[in-house]
């Protein structure tokens, strides 16, 4: 194992199970409801807890395989060098790469999505569920365009890395600043737009007079819920990702970093929180889909007693 802190990378691999077990069943639950799914709001929730779990799921894996499965002492910067193109199908480089971008992005996409149904609120909600799914999709294939166009210019150069394909320096450095930044830039960003929003909404310049009473109410409920998450956002991604900038690479010890990473982690859990605070539904989906679970135990165990299994309807 590494040298870094044995309690921190348990920590961590802790939160990043953690992560998955607690907001998963809240996506399977919401898919396995027609009417749910097909709600824009909902479709922008499934796409917030995918890019949560796809994040953790690759952060877990890169310490898994990076901190448990290497010897003692170790330490990238001690192997031999080879070209970075020999990185290109790395897991840890593909799934970091990938995860790293599309979580920093899909908050841009939310308050996007927000700013268009701020201003055209008739239309937005005459689109239907399939325009949300689109808009959330960006981050996912802008990802995977500079990945391709990263292991392109990986190919083309002679730019050599640690044999360990450690991810911070599987970037090319034409993409690096972008790699590097991407994430602040992209939460930082979010700010003016729901500033734009909220002005919009004071000064109730959008025409909503083709929306009643109650579709007023959830409107404005949605752009709460959903701002609410762009703030965990700010404060639990903005907040770390400017510390990593300002304090160079060789300055921050190994186990700061990944106190900084748990950070991040912590925003899955704050979004989820938000989830089941504001939908009542998401609530009460939630609760049923464990307790549904429990008495269909309890019901198999009760027959099994009495030497009579049936099957549960």
């Amino acid at each position: 194992m590494s040298t870094r802190s044995v309690p921190l990378t348990v920590t961590m691999l802790t939160e990043c199970a953690l992560v998955v077990i607690v907001t998963a069943p809240l996506a399977i639950a919401i898919l396995a409801k027609r009417a749910y799914k097909e709600r824009k709001d909902h479709v922008t929730i499934l796409f917030l807890i995918a890019a949560d779990i796809f994040y953790a799921l690759s952060f877990g894996y890169m310490n898994v395989e990076r901190y448990i499965f290497r010897p003692p002492g170790y330490n990238s910067s001690g192997h031999s060098q080879v070209p970075a193109s020999d990185c290109n199908f790395h897991p840890t480089c593909i799934f970091m790469f990938l995860s790293v971008q599309v979580l920093g992005s899909i908050n841009l996409s939310v308050a996007v999505d927000r700013l268009i149904a701020t201003v055209w609120p008739t239309k937005y909600y005459q689109l239907g569920p399939r325009a949300s799914v689109i808009l959330m999709s960006v981050p996912f294939l802008v990802a995977i365009f500079f990945y391709v166009l990263n292991c392109i210019l990986n190919y083309t150069s002679e730019e050599v890395i640690s044999a360990t394909c450690p991810y911070y320096s599987f970037p090319h450095p034409v993409l690096d600043p972008f790699f590097t930044y991407h994430r602040l830039v992209s939460t930082a960003a979010t700010i003016p737009i729901y500033m734009v929003i909220g002005f919009l909404l004071w000064r109730r310049t959008v025409r909503h007079r083709n929306l009643n009473g109650r579709q007023q109410s959830n409107h404005l409920a949605i752009h709460l819920t959903l701002a609410m998450t762009t703030l965990a956002a700010v404060i639990f991604m903005m907040v770390p990702d400017i510390i990593t900038a300002a304090i160079p690479r060789r300055t921050l010890g190994g186990d700061f970093r990944l106190i900084l990473s748990c950070v991040v982690l912590g925003k899955a859990f704050a979004n989820f929180a938000i989830y089941i605070w504001r939908f009542r539904e998401l609530r009460t989906l939630y609760i049923q889909l464990f307790t549904k679970s429990f008495q269909v135990r309890r019901k198999t165990v009760i027959d099994m007693s009495s030497n009579n299994l049936t099957p549960i309807k």
